[in-house]
């Protein structure tokens, strides 16, 4: 769904979560950019960003 030449960002949480997420779309989403994120107040919880660009 995503436009040729798009971008689209994600919050996830957990680094886990997101590798078998994106393990099952790989055949449609080959490559993703994961940034860790710190966020005010949950420092005790992981938070990621993920970045798919549309080539």
């Amino acid at each position: 769904m995503l436009k040729k030449g798009g971008t689209i960002a994600a919050y996830k949480a957990r680094s886990e979560k997101i590798e078998a997420e994106m393990e099952a779309v790989h055949s449609m989403i080959p490559d993703y950019k994961k940034i860790a994120l710190t966020v005010p107040f949950l420092e005790d919880h992981e938070r990621n960003l993920v970045v798919v660009k549309k080539i």
